[in-house]
């Protein structure tokens, strides 16, 4: 091979590699969603016990052991979504993003960048694909703007490890274990989509990835 095809095969090379790197990936929740709204405010839903906060993993949250909700809303209305559960020692928590540019709440949108989540950070990628499916089906721009998070710190001990301050989680105290309720006011109008979870279980409940346990989440849409 003479010197001038070396280089054309370089540059393909080249050219298909920044390629490849270029299109991110994204892995499906639609197995894990729910769809709110204002004739359906209320769902039952299941999380693993430290599904959204979780030691072993850098402090981020598990994608596929936590729920997601989808809901579409108004811009300048306040919202509040809560969490409860019955569990003894299940703190529940939960995330909030705006879904740029999305219309639907449908499979779509059900979504996410990757197999773990910060509970705090916007996300983003400009060429993502679904690495679930065969074919890698392309699904465009993926942008989720954070808007707010919480879980359960009732029940739990008056000082917690260290290793519960690596990043900015909001601690909600409202005398209530086995709740969490955050309240918003959407910037935009479209569709939101958060994550729930749970974080710091108590003695006796398992963390196996396998194990789930209930809880009910509530939508408070604004009269």
């Amino acid at each position: 091979m003479n010197i001038k095809n070396k280089l054309l095969l370089l540059t393909l090379t080249l050219v298909s590699a920044l390629s490849a790197m270029s299109v991110q990936a994204a892995t499906s929740i639609k197995s894990v969603s729910q769809v709110f709204s204002q004739a359906i405010p209320t769902l039952p839903m299941t999380v693993n016990a430290d599904s959204w906060y979780n030691l072993t993993m850098g402090y981020l949250g598990w994608t596929h052991q936590s729920n997601w909700g989808f809901v579409k809303l108004q811009k300048g209305k306040p919202v509040t979504i809560t969490v409860t559960t019955e569990i003894s020692g299940l703190h529940p928590a939960l995330s909030v993003w705006y879904r740029v540019d999305k219309k639907t709440t449908g499979v779509a949108a059900q979504y996410m960048n990757e197999h773990q989540y910060s509970q705090f950070k916007d996300i983003y990628e400009s060429d993502a694909k679904d690495t679930d499916t065969p074919d890698g089906k392309k699904l465009g721009k993926f942008q989720m703007n954070f808007v707010a998070n919480g879980f359960d710190r009732d029940g739990m001990a008056d000082v917690l490890p260290a290793s519960y301050d690596q990043s900015p989680i909001i601690r909600l105290l409202d005398g209530d274990e086995g709740k969490v309720s955050v309240t918003f006011l959407p910037k935009e109008s479209g569709v939101y989509q958060f994550v729930v979870g749970a974080i710091n279980p108590g003695p006796g409940l398992s963390t196996d990835m396998m194990m789930q346990y209930p809880v009910t989440t509530t939508v408070i849409f604004p009269h």
